[in-house]
Order: structure tokens, then sequence, then C-alpha cells
């Protein structure tokens, strides 16, 4: 379930800090290297899908099949 304004009350606040159940929470980093033109790319699509640029390369990666 993602978290935004929608959800948010399901999660509740806790010391003044959102909660996620753990399997939710993105605590771990990739760092990658990318050209001024593939960011701009990645940037594109993902305000043009509405999603962050993270979430867009999520999406990717789970629909990717090697074909």
């Amino acid at each position: 379930m993602p978290f935004d304004k929608d959800t948010a009350a399901t999660y509740g606040s806790k010391g003044g800090k959102w909660t996620k159940p753990p399997g939710e929470v993105r605590s771990k980093q990739l760092k990658v290297s990318l050209t001024p033109s593939e960011y701009e790319a990645i940037d594109l699509k993902a305000t043009a899908a509405g999603l962050s640029k993270a979430e867009l390369i999520v999406r990717a990666v789970a629909a990717y099949e090697e074909g």
C-alpha cells in the first residue's frame, strides 16, 4: 500500500513520526551515476506518471522481463 495523504491515517502518528509496516519502509539506498540526459528522461517520465523517481524505477524493475 503506498503511503500518501489517503493512507496516512491508517499508519497513524507515534512520537511525531509516521510509522509504516516494516516491509514498506524504504530504508535502503541505491546510488547511481547518470548523465544529465538520463536523469532528465527519468525525471520527465516520473513527473508525467505522477510518481517519484524512486517509485518509477521500482515499478520499472518489477515489470522488467528478460526477453
